[in-house]
């Protein structure tokens, strides 16, 4: 739920975390196709070398590695992080975004999973312009997988001044 103020979770806190903007979503997902490149490199160049040394393997045993070691790479990095750091992936992190529930609440690996099967038509179909179209239209900057799978994007560091308790007397 979302307030004029904020998000709201379910239970009544209110979060002032600022939502993502394209800006700051396109340079973490660039930052994880880097690393996602650099992986299957890496996975290429290991697999190659260690196929040479495997003369008696049919062609169709490396295809098959191949295509599940690519499918690993570009469907397990953003769904297992974003599941195992709770929202976040290597690019994330560092641009301190997360990935939460519109209610407020970490996401699962139901969420996750959703997001990166949207992640196909939003980035791979259309070349990424449903994304960036879908969060400049929409009024908490998601994506097609944010819609569907019921998360927001929000910015955990800010330029803003450090939070103050209050007391109350």
């Amino acid at each position: 739920m979302t307030s004029e103020q904020g998000l709201v979770t379910p239970e009544a806190v209110r979060l002032d975390l600022p939502q993502a903007t394209v800006g700051s979503r396109g340079i973490a997902i660039l930052v994880d196709w880097f690393v996602q490149f650099m992986l299957l490199f890496a996975f290429l160049f290991g697999f190659g070398l260690f196929s040479r040394d495997l003369p008696g393997t049919a062609g169709w045993v490396g295809a098959s590695i191949l295509i599940v070691l690519t499918f690993l790479i570009w469907f397990g990095y953003p769904i297992g992080l974003e599941t195992v750091w709770r929202g976040r992936t290597l690019g994330k992190r560092l641009l301190g975004l997360r990935v939460v529930t519109v209610e407020g609440g970490p996401i699962t690996f139901r969420h996750a999973a959703i997001r990166g099967a949207l992640g196909l038509v939003d980035f791979l179909l259309t070349f990424g312009v449903a994304a960036v179209v879908s969060s400049l239209v929409s009024k908490r900057n998601q994506r097609l997988g944010d819609f569907v799978a019921g998360t927001v994007v929000l910015r955990e560091r800010t330029g803003a001044d450090a939070a103050t308790a209050h007391t109350f007397t």
